[in-house]
């Protein structure tokens, strides 16, 4: 896949995008609802909101943010989820990376909800370290 296939996410893709993000939730066995209203709500937010990216392609899904750190550390992006087929990382990640830039942001961040060993060697290879690790309790 290569940078040109991937593009901004449109609201027409809204649809395609919910399909990604269910399979996420399957993929990961969440314990809560997959809720197809709220996410079409995130969806059509992080299309139009100027502090949010929403990249599309085949099988591809890159939700992200950014913040101004209230502790005055700058402007700071955040991936919220990423699926990418084969191959297609590091063209996402290109233009994560160029948007992230483009908005001033000082850093980018990507998050993983498993196997961190793998994607930590996966981040790695990218330029990307840990930086802090969050710790969770289910109440």
């Amino acid at each position: 896949m290569t940078t040109a296939s991937i593009r901004p996410a449109t609201r027409a893709d809204i649809p395609a995008m919910l399909v990604e993000l269910q399979k996420h939730h399957e993929e990961h066995a969440f314990t809560w609802r997959f809720d197809r209203v709220q996410l079409s709500l995130l969806c059509a937010h992080a299309i139009s909101a100027p502090d949010w990216l929403a990249l599309t392609g085949a099988g591809t899904l890159l939700l992200a943010c950014w913040f101004d750190c209230e502790f005055g550390s700058g402007r700071h992006a955040i991936e919220r989820i990423v699926r990418v087929p084969p191959g297609a990382l590091d063209a996402v990640l290109t233009e994560y990376e160029r948007w992230a830039r483009v908005n001033g942001c000082a850093d980018a961040t990507l998050g993983c909800v498993r196997r961190h060993a793998a994607f930590s060697r996966l981040y790695a290879r990218k330029g990307y370290s840990v930086a802090e690790t969050t710790f969770v309790k289910t109440l």
